[in-house]
C-alpha cells in the first residue's frame, strides 16, 4: 500500500536523508523544512500521513492543526528530544505514533503501513455510515 505523505523536518540535511528513505519505500512524498510550507501544502492537498520531526509546542500545535483541518490524516511525531509528557500530549491530541528513536527503514515501513491501513479503515467506515 502506497500513500501520499508529508514530511516536516527543520534540519535540511536530516530532511534530505529521511525523504530519501521514505521515497525508497515507494511513497509519494512532499518534504519541507518550514512550518509555513506545511500549512501551505495542507491548504492545497490531502495527505494520508504526516511525519513531523522536532519537539516542543510548535510540533504539538502543528499536530492539532492537521487533525482539526484533516481529521483522517494520520500523524507520526519523531521528536528531537523525546519526553514522556510530550508523548502523552501527542497521543491525546490524535497522533498515530510518537517515535521514541530515530527513523530506521524497517520499523518506519511497518509503522507507515499500519497508519495507512488505519486511515483506509476509518474512511471505509465513514463511507458505510453515509449510505
Amino acid at each position: 500500500m502506497r500513500g501520499i505523505l508529508l514530511l516536516y523536518d527543520p534540519e535540511p540535511a536530516r530532511l534530505k536523508d529521511r525523504a530519501t528513505l521514505i521515497r525508497d519505500l515507494g511513497h509519494n512524498l512532499d518534504a519541507v523544512s518550514h512550518m509555513d510550507a506545511v500549512e501551505y501544502l495542507l491548504d492545497r492537498k490531502e495527505f494520508d500521513l504526516a511525519l513531523l520531526a522536532g519537539s516542543g509546542p510548535k510540533i504539538l500545535s502543528m499536530l492539532r492543526l492537521i487533525k482539526r483541518e484533516h481529521a483522517h490524516t494520520e500523524v507520526v511525531i519523531a521528536p528531537d528530544r523525546p519526553t514522556v509528557e510530550e508523548a502523552v500530549d501527542a497521543i491525546k491530541d490524535g497522533a498515530f505514533h510518537y517515535l521514541p528513536e530515530a527513523f530506521r527503514a524497517e520499523p518506519l515501513e511497518l509503522m507507515v503501513q499500519k497508519a495507512l491501513e488505519k486511515r483506509m479503515l476509518v474512511i471505509e467506515v465513514q463511507e458505510l455510515r453515509d449510505l
